[in-house]
This record gives structure tokens, C-alpha cells and sequence, in this order.
């Protein structure tokens, strides 16, 4: 009785962790998912769909100074994902860096991906969203975690050709590195520029040829 005991007190437990993992953060998930590994391996691949307005919270297990690599790929391009800490705060937001983030986590514990879907009502998103947790690729510029200075790379020099570029166009060198879209031709960086972060993104072939700069944002924030 007492192994019985223990065992229900355990799921109690691990439904309550879930369910408090679903009330973090701007918007409450509709279903929460956690994510299992494989024995062996660091990365899983999970498919979904959701509707209008939905969303689906993942949670994966991390320790502190681990790498978290998430990829979404997805037949609407109105969907998106956000990730929290175990403290529930975001550090990274796909709507401003791009359907692919790579960081390093500040902080141990369950680091929750949310996937939400921003589409016209009565219509629907398939998606597949692969995570990868490990002790990082040496040399690949890191996502940068929201309202933080971004850490560059010096050996980018797709990342280093778009911030000179877009320092030139703005006339601004308060710039910040809000995350890269990765290409076999052409990658697709995204700056923040000035104390607001005012989005701007350059297009840039892998050897450091800038094709093209634009402001993406609204013009009452430049």
C-alpha cells in the first residue's frame, strides 16, 4: 500500500509541475506536452496541429549551461513558438528572430516551447518542431535571449556583414543581433537597432555578401 501510495503521490506531483508550467508566461497554452528522449540521444522531433488561436506548450527537462537548439517548420507561416525558462521567463520569441533558435540556458529545470498559431479563424496549422539539447556546436553564433545584448560570434561572417550593413544604412551602431534564419544560399539576419531594438533584416549569402537591408518593423518605432 505504501509503494501504491508513494507512486499516486509522484503523479500528483508531475500533473501539478505541468499544470503550473502551462500558467506561465503572456498566454495560457491549451495543452501541455513534455517532451521524452530517446535513451542516447539529445534530440526529438514532435509533429502537431493546431487551430486558430491555439497553442501547445512542450517541456523539456535541461540543466544550467546546456544549449537548447529548436526548429519549427511549418505549413502556415502565421505559426510560431516562444521560449520560457524555468522561471517562466522568455527568452526567445520567433515572431522577432526567426523559426530557428539556438542559446545557451541561463537556468536548469523544465524550459517550456510554446508553438502557437496566429491564422484566420476556422483554419488550421500542421507543423513539425524538432528540439536538440546538449554542451553546444563551438563556434555558432547564439540566439539571443529576449531583452538582452546579443553574443556575436566573431567567426560569423554572415552576422558580422549584416551588422556593418545595417549600421551603415541606419547610421546607428547601438545594434543588436536578434537571431538568424539559416540557408544553404542565402541566411536572413535579423538586427535590433537603438535602445528599442527597431527590427531591421539583411539577407546575406554564407560567405558574407550582403544582397539585401529593410526595415521591418512600423515606422513610429524607428
Amino acid at each position: 500500500m505504501r509503494g501504491s501510495d508513494g507512486m499516486k503521490a509522484l503523479q500528483v506531483l508531475a500533473v501539478a509541475a505541468l499544470v503550473s508550467m502551462a500558467t506561465l508566461g503572456a498566454r495560457a497554452a491549451d495543452k501541455v506536452e513534455p517532451v521524452q528522449f530517446e535513451a542516447g540521444k539529445d534530440s526529438a522531433v514532435v509533429a502537431g496541429e493546431l487551430g486558430s488561436e491555439k497553442a501547445v506548450r512542450y517541456v523539456l527537462g535541461a540543466s544550467e549551461g546546456q544549449y537548447l537548439t529548436v526548429n519549427l517548420n511549418a505549413d502556415n507561416k502565421l505559426t510560431y513558438f516562444t521560449v520560457y525558462d524555468s522561471g517562466g521567463d522568455i527568452v526567445y520569441e520567433s515572431t522577432q528572430g526567426g523559426s530557428e533558435f539556438y542559446g545557451q540556458l541561463a537556468r536548469g529545470g523544465d524550459t517550456a516551447v510554446e508553438v502557437f498559431y496566429k491564422g484566420e479563424p476556422g483554419t488550421n496549422s500542421r507543423y513539425e518542431i524538432a528540439f536538440t539539447i546538449n554542451a553546444g556546436t563551438p563556434g555558432r553564433a547564439v540566439s539571443t535571449p529576449a531583452g538582452q545584448p546579443a553574443p556575436i560570434d566573431p567567426n560569423d561572417v554572415t552576422v558580422k556583414a549584416c551588422l556593418a550593413a545595417v549600421g551603415k544604412q541606419t547610421n546607428n551602431s547601438e545594434l543588436a543581433l536578434l537571431g538568424k534564419e539559416f540557408s544553404e544560399a542565402n541566411s536572413r539576419v535579423m538586427i535590433g537597432v537603438g535602445p528599442n531594438k527597431a527590427p531591421w533584416s539583411c539577407l546575406v549569402s554564407n560567405d558574407g555578401v550582403v544582397a539585401e537591408v529593410m526595415f521591418t518593423g512600423s515606422e513610429g518605432k524607428l
